[in-house]
């Protein structure tokens, strides 16, 4: 009777499951819920992120490797946000860590190298269990908008089945007795034929040069690197190509910088898209920033005594942001509150005034409640210029959309020195495509009438939508 080689059985298992892993780096991990796969499919052909040539439709199911290709150009296109900047990194470390483990697993059990097999097979579970906690943890499933796919419960399922088959064969190589008598012999036999043959290539081995003896002992050592290379090549050269690309874009005029001095009889113009702002990222959160609820923010007053919230929406989908702000002295007695409202996408600033309240305090609270907005937003779509007259900021929002938009919301921030002492606000309706909206800002003033001198401004689309 021809004896069944378990030990083969359970390594050919493996190498399926390490097959089935890398297969799994191409299934869903996000899936779309019916609602936002609506959403998303009804504006298929637009823009879900321009500069990465990604659409709606290509993001109703996101495998691991869209995923780390979007966290990839977030990374390098952090435009100065720490908080998005660092997430991306994590993301991006987390998933090569993954796919190397998933290949160094494969690759160490064709070796026979069990003991590594153990490790980089604990590595891929801890990665993807990093994995998971990460994107749950910041509530982007699941969600409104999207679900949990099969790659996300996947490599958790494998890494297991892997570790308890290596475990087997360990207790099968060390107990053969656990295996049949008949079995056992013939194992002996073939054992000592393999023992046989290994002691031939050992004499061979030892009548070849050394350099030639120490590639082929340690030959999988230089298959790993080589790969690592391939690996790290591959990543790299393709964030060298988005920031070349970035750069031309940026050299071209699509994307200018906004800032001005108000001492300057030059008037700059520039434009924005993504971030609703302008290329003044670096100035977006003076004095101290909180996150709250996936809001980054800082609360400051203006040279008028004018109370700002300034966030930054980091929620997945189209969001209503509901601001409550309370404000109390030092003994902790409630002066009064200020609440507003904006509907935003993820990644988007904003920046409002708190109206009625308190121009002394002490202490605040902030409250930021998120609920899905039941508005078609554009925020992220527009292209924002801007130019000083002298007497004042004049700013266009052009509609890049193939919709008629009905109402736009956009405030100007003032800057001296890194410092807060302006705002204004204004608002607009019904801007057809490819058309504009005309806005026209105060320059800063404090409450004497008196002029404040600033040195750099920001414009901010704090809403942009259509009713729905």
């Amino acid at each position: 009777m021809k004896k069944i080689n378990y030990l083969s059985i359970l390594k050919i298992f493996i190498i399926v499951l390490t097959l089935v892993a890398l297969s799994g780096l191409f299934m869903p991990y996000e899936k779309a819920t019916k609602d936002y796969r609506e959403e998303l499919l009804e504006y298929a052909d637009e823009d879900f992120i321009p500069n990465l040539e990604i659409k709606n439709s290509d993001v109703v199911n996101l495998t691991i490797l869209e995923n780390f290709k979007i966290y990839n150009y977030a990374k390098d296109n952090s435009e100065g946000d720490d908080w998005v900047k660092d997430e991306a990194t994590i993301n991006v470390v987390i998933t090569i860590v993954l796919i190397v483990s998933i290949i160094l697993t494969l690759l160490f059990t064709i070796l026979n190298k069990h003991i590594l097999v153990i490790i980089f097979d604990i590595i891929l579970a801890i990665s993807s269990l990093a994995m998971n906690f990460d994107i749950t943890s910041r509530g982007v499933m699941p969600s409104d908008e999207y679900t949990c796919g099969i790659s996300f419960y996947l490599f958790v399922i494998v890494s297991i089945l892997i570790l308890i088959s290596v475990i087997v064969m360990k207790v099968l190589k060390k107990h053969p007795e656990l295996l049949s008598e008949k079995n056992n012999k013939k194992e002996t036999k073939s054992s000592n034929k393999e023992i046989k043959s290994s002691n031939k290539e050992k004499e061979v081995s030892k009548n070849n040069s050394n350099i030639v003896n120490y590639l082929k002992q340690y030959w999988y050592i230089i298959v790993i690197v080589i790969l690592l290379i391939i690996i790290f090549v591959f990543i790299f050269s393709g964030n060298s190509k988005d920031n070349i690309e970035n750069t031309n874009n940026n050299n071209s005029g699509e994307v200018e910088n906004n800032t001005t001095n108000n001492n300057d009889s030059n008037s700059n113009t520039g434009n924005s898209s993504n971030n609703n702002s302008n290329n003044n990222s670096n100035i977006t959160f003076p004095g101290n920033t909180q996150t709250e609820n996936k809001i980054k923010y800082t609360l400051v007053k203006t040279l008028d005594d004018t109370n700002v919230i300034i966030g930054q929406n980091n929620n997945e989908g189209s969001s209503l942001i509901e601001i409550e702000v309370e404000f109390y002295d030092k003994e902790n007695n409630f002066l009064g509150s200020s609440s507003e409202d904006v509907n935003l996408t993820k990644g988007s600033e904003f920046a409002v005034d708190l109206y009625n309240s308190p121009k002394t305090y002490d202490h605040y609270k902030a409250f930021f409640d998120i609920k899905k907005s039941d508005y078609i937003l554009f925020d992220n779509q527009l292209k924002v210029t801007s130019n000083d007259t002298g007497d004042r900021i004049v700013s266009q929002i052009n509609n890049t959309t193939n919709d008629e938009i009905d109402y736009i919301d956009a405030s100007i921030v003032y800057y001296k020195d890194n410092k807060v002492v302006g705002y204004d606000s204004s608002v607009a309706g019904d801007t057809k495509p490819g058309r504009s909206a005309n806005f026209s800002f105060y320059k800063p003033y404090d409450n004497n009438y008196d002029d404040i001198d600033f040195d750099t401004y920001k414009i901010f689309i704090n809403e942009a939508y259509n009713y729905n």
